[in-house]
C-alpha cells in the first residue's frame, strides 16, 4: 500500500523585504487550500558550441532558475471563519489578487455608526466624520431592513454634509437597518491599477509518496486568475503563478492541520449569489471571469541567477456570460457596444465568506452562435473591461475599471 500524494500544504506569503529575499517562516495564516499540484521548476542549460576533440556532447553549465510556475486551483476562500469584528487582515487570496491587479486596501467595517434616520434605498448615511474620500469605489456588506444583507459598491462619498453619505452604484432592495448596534462589514478590496506587484513566496509541501519534500518559489507574482461560477455549485478559481527563482526547502513532517479560511458556499440566491447587469438583477446559469497580467522579467548582473524582478506591462479582464435565450438581457448588445451602467457579480453575502466583483464600464467583445445546453438554447456573450475615455488608470478604486472585494 502506497502513501497518497494529496496530503500536503501550500503557503503564500508576501516578501517583507521585497525582491530577492524569500520568506522562510510560515504560519496557519499563510496557508491556502488548494488542489494537489506540483510546481514546475526549471533550470536553463548553458551549452558552449565549439570545436571538440571527439563526438561527445558540448560542455554544459547550469543557468538561470527563472520561470518556475505553479497553479493554485481551489474553491475561493473568504477572510474569516467567524463573523468579522473588524476589517480583515491580509491573507493568501488577497495577496494573489493584489499581485495580479496591482493594489489593495482594507476598508468598510463600522459598528454603531449608521445614522438613526434618513436611510434610503439609494443612500447609506453615517454619523458625521465616519467616512473619508478613501471610501470611494470601495465595497462593504450592509444589513437591510428585514434582515437581508447586500454588498454595496460606493459610487460617491459625501463627507461635506452632515451626516456623511455613501451612495451605492445600484439601488438597494431596502434601506439599511440602523437599529440596535448596526454594523457594516468591510473587506480586502483589490483593484486594477498602475502599481507594480509586490513579490511573494510560495512554499509547497508535497505528500508522503513524494518524500514529504518542500519546494519554495521566490519572487513570485500572480499573472492570471479564472473564476467559474455555475448556479447551484461552489465557485471555482485557478491562479497562475510565475516565480523568479526556486529552491528545495528540505522536508516536512506530515501531520493533520486545520485550514484557517472558509470555502465559499454554493452559488444560491439564498447565500446572496447574483449578477446585476445594466442596473438590474439578471438570471444567468454560468459566468466566467478571467484576469490576466503580462509580467516581464528584468535581468541584472548583481542578482541571484541574474534575475532582478518582474514588471507588469499590461493587465486585462474578460467576462463570459451564458444566458438562456428566453432572457435576452445581454444578447441585445452588439459587439463594440459600451455599457457604463455597471456590472456587479456577487458570489455570497455572508460576512467572512463573501466575494464581489464590480466593473463600472465594459464593452461587448463577441457574441457566439446560439447553442444547445441540456436541451435549452443558450447564448454566450464576452465582455471586455477597460478604463473610461478619461483614463485615470486606477489611481484609486473609484477610478479603476476592475475591482474585487473579499469580505
Amino acid at each position: 500500500m502506497g502513501f497518497p500524494t494529496n496530503i500536503g500544504k501550500v503557503f503564500v506569503k508576501t516578501q517583507a523585504s521585497g525582491w530577492g529575499t524569500e520568506e522562510t517562516s510560515f504560519a496557519a495564516a499563510d496557508l491556502i487550500s488548494a488542489k494537489t499540484n506540483l510546481p514546475k521548476v526549471v533550470m536553463e542549460a548553458l551549452k558552449s558550441e565549439s570545436f571538440r576533440g571527439g563526438w561527445h556532447s558540448f560542455p554544459i553549465e547550469p543557468g538561470s532558475r527563472q520561470g518556475a510556475t505553479t497553479t493554485i486551483e481551489h474553491i475561493p476562500q473568504g477572510p474569516s471563519l467567524t463573523t468579522p469584528a473588524a476589517n480583515p487582515s491580509d491573507y493568501p487570496e488577497a495577496i494573489l489578487l493584489a499581485s495580479l491587479m496591482g493594489a489593495q486596501a482594507a476598508i468598510g467595517y463600522t459598528s454603531g455608526l449608521l445614522s438613526a434616520s434618513g436611510q434610503t434605498t439609494s443612500a447609506i448615511k453615517f454619523t458625521d466624520t465616519t467616512l473619508a474620500t478613501t471610501w470611494a469605489g470601495m465595497a462593504m456588506i450592509a444589513t437591510l431592513v428585514g434582515g437581508a444583507r447586500e454588498i454595496v459598491w460606493g459610487k460617491t462619498i459625501d463627507i461635506a454634509s452632515s451626516p456623511d453619505v455613501f451612495t451605492p452604484w445600484f439601488t438597494m432592495a431596502a434601506a439599511v437597518d440602523p437599529t440596535g448596534t448596526p454594523k457594516t462589514y468591510g473587506g480586502r478590496v483589490c483593484w486594477d491599477s498602475l502599481t507594480q506587484p509586490t513579490p511573494f513566496t510560495v512554499q509547497t509541501l508535497l505528500g508522503q509518496s513524494d518524500g514529504a519534500a518542500a519546494i519554495r518559489l521566490r519572487d513570485a507574482v500572480c499573472n492570471s486568475a479564472k473564476f467559474t461560477l455555475e448556479a447551484g455549485k461552489q465557485p471555482q478559481s485557478s491562479y497562475g503563478i510565475l516565480a523568479g527563482y526556486w529552491s528545495p526547502a528540505g522536508t516536512w513532517t506530515v501531520a493533520p492541520y486545520t485550514v484557517q479560511y472558509p470555502e465559499l458556499p454554493a452559488l444560491f440566491g439564498a447565500n446572496g449569489a447574483r449578477v446585476k447587469y445594466a442596473g438590474a438583477a439578471t438570471i444567468f446559469p454560468k459566468v466566467e471571469i478571467e484576469f490576466t497580467a503580462d509580467m516581464q522579467a528584468v535581468s541584472g548582473l548583481g542578482q541571484t541567477d541574474a534575475f532582478a524582478k518582474f514588471i507588469c506591462v499590461d493587465r486585462d479582464c474578460t467576462i463570459t456570460i451564458t444566458e438562456l435565450l428566453t432572457a435576452y438581457g445581454t444578447g441585445q448588445n452588439l459587439p463594440g457596444t459600451e455599457v457604463a451602467t455597471g456590472m456587479q457579480i456577487d458570489f455570497c453575502t455572508i460576512p467572512g465568506r463573501a466575494i464581489s466583483m464590480f466593473f463600472p464600464t465594459y464593452q461587448v467583445l463577441a457574441v457566439w452562435e446560439d447553442e444547445d445546453a441540456s436541451g435549452f438554447a443558450v447564448r454566450k456573450t464576452k465582455y471586455g473591461t477597460r478604463p473610461t475615455a478619461v483614463e485615470t488608470a486606477g489611481a484609486n478604486a473609484a477610478n479603476s475599471c476592475r475591482r474585487v472585494a473579499l469580505l
